[in-house]
């Protein structure tokens, strides 16, 4: 059209007849130009078809790490959760690539020394039963995290985009997780996951349209919550233990 947009802003699609309109059209570099030439502002995960799955996960990263208020910028209304669920399971494998590195060093002689026995021990079943359940575990905390966040906004005031907005900001927030890895920083302070909770703050602000005080507000309600609960049990302990 004379505005530069597309027109007609909604038909119907030729392949599936479903109906399209311009708010769920995207823009896509022209053959043999790459996506940094003529588009700053996209979602690397969201584009890794394009840019390949490896180059775009460290794009996320640095993204979520260094850029997350671009990053929930480019966060399409029509996220889809699954999307940002594999991303965040390669995030949580490689913040266990530590502590597999050292029960590995447990493991491998034992393996050396008497591979049939070692792969049937109950040691090894219990680590990697572990190993798994930490991939999962972080995850299933941003989705748990993620309700009780947009329970919040709704709340609040009005929001731009659904559930799935608010999930994929709290799943692609976990970038800065990586820096858990990391042993010197592992083993001082939780430096990821705070930074994972910044991130993810500003990425759900960006993405849903609110104040950083209500993004904040929903995403630290949780923890506070559980920081007090455990808070609260320490007392009791403490005073069961004191006696009368």
């Amino acid at each position: 059209g004379p505005d530069g947009h597309p027109w007609p802003e909604s038909f119907d699609c030729r392949a599936c007849g479903q109906p399209v309109t311009v708010d769920s059209m995207r823009a896509l570099p022209a053959p043999g130009l790459g996506t940094d030439q003529v588009m700053g502002n996209i979602h690397p995960w969201v584009e890794r078809a394009g840019m390949g799955q490896w180059r775009a996960f460290w794009r996320t990263i640095r993204a979520s790490l260094t850029a997350p208020q671009d990053l929930g910028r480019a966060q399409p209304a029509n996220a889809r959760v699954r999307d940002a669920l594999i991303f965040s399971a390669w995030v949580s494998a490689i913040t266990l690539m530590l502590p597999l590195t050292c029960m590995g060093f447990q493991v491998i002689p034992a393996l050396l020394a008497a591979p049939g026995a070692t792969i049937r021990s109950s040691e090894t079943t219990a680590m990697l039963a572990v190993a798994l359940g930490w991939i999962a575990f972080r995850p299933l905390i941003a989705l748990l995290q993620a309700a009780v966040s947009h329970a919040v906004l709704k709340a609040t005031g009005p929001v731009r985009g659904g559930w799935s907005v608010t999930a994929c900001a709290c799943l692609y927030g976990m970038g800065p997780a990586v820096v858990d890895s990391i042993p010197c920083l592992a083993c001082i302070s939780p430096a990821g996951s705070i930074w994972s909770l910044i991130s993810s703050i500003v990425q759900l602000a960006e993405a849903q349209g609110v104040s950083g005080r209500r993004a904040s507000l929903a995403l630290l309600l949780l923890p506070g919550l559980a920081l007090a609960a455990a808070g609260g049990i320490a007392i009791w302990s403490a005073h069961l233990l004191a006696g009368p």
